[in-house]
């Protein structure tokens, strides 16, 4: 479709583009307004699946809002104060 405006006149094409992105922002609007939550299907199925291993893993307050997440040999130290993490201990 994008070939075909491409050949028009410059104004001509910039119209066709401008409408073409209106009724694409139109069509998303109307699948997103269909979610059951906050989150787009795809992202729901990774928090899901997160969730199951979520159990698996314990928590050590270390002072304030500073913890320490364990899972196995791997840890993390989360500050939720600053919305920080490290990759690992």
């Amino acid at each position: 479709m994008i070939k075909e405006i491409r050949k028009k006149p410059l104004l001509t094409m910039l119209e066709e583009i401008r409408i073409l992105l209106m009724k694409r922002f139109y069509h998303q609007g109307q699948e997103v307004s269909k979610w059951r939550g906050n989150y787009g299907p795809n992202i729901q199925l990774k928090i899901d699946e997160f969730g199951k291993d979520m159990r698996l893993w314990t928590m050590v307050p270390s002072g304030g809002d500073v913890f320490e997440t364990r899972y196995g040999y791997n840890g993390y130290k989360v500050d939720l104060a600053t919305h920080t993490c490290t990759y690992s201990l």
